[in-house]
């Protein structure tokens, strides 16, 4: 099944700051996501609101975090590392912020991506907020580019997946 990617600009902004061997990693990810849908996924979150949000390790601390359309369309909603004892940069910490979630006090349970059918979580309103707010939180672009970035275009945008 072939997997359209979109970026949120948020992400598309992470991505250009990636070194040469991180950006080496994502983009040896990302073929395996328009290939494999959910499959290319680590886990998926648990936990109000990002139980819907998948998450793929991409290199040392650096993580990559996901929301599925559809089976046949992913948004990259973040990128960055997760670093604990660092709350201004870890990825976690972020998307909590940006989802208006307190961040799990507890371990966090780490089911599939994919539902025993294959298929991806199911893409609801609170998806469709956070993607927007992130969408909101991109800084300006500077610096290189590396082409268009497809960006995302909810429904709210006038794109109906």
């Amino acid at each position: 099944m072939a997997v359209t990617v979109y970026l949120t600009r948020c992400a598309a902004g992470q991505r250009d700051d990636l070194r040469s061997k991180q950006r080496a990693c994502y983009e040896e990810w990302l073929a395996r996501l328009r290939g494999d849908g959910c499959e290319a996924m680590d886990y998926r979150l648990t936990g109000e609101v990002v139980d819907h949000l998948c998450v793929s390790h991409l290199r040392d601390t650096l993580r990559v975090v996901v929301a599925f359309q559809t089976a046949a369309r992913a948004t990259v909603l973040l990128i960055g590392p997760h670093l604990g004892d660092e709350p201004d940069v870890n990825v976690y910490d972020q998307l909590y912020e940006l989802a208006g979630i307190p961040r799990p006090t507890t371990k966090r349970a780490k089911p599939s991506c994919c539902d025993p059918g294959g298929l991806p979580p199911d893409w609801t309103p609170e998806l469709e907020d956070l993607v927007i707010r992130a969408e909101k939180l991109a800084r300006p672009r500077r610096g290189r580019r590396s082409g268009p970035t497809p960006t995302v275009r909810p429904a709210s945008y006038g794109w109906n997946p």
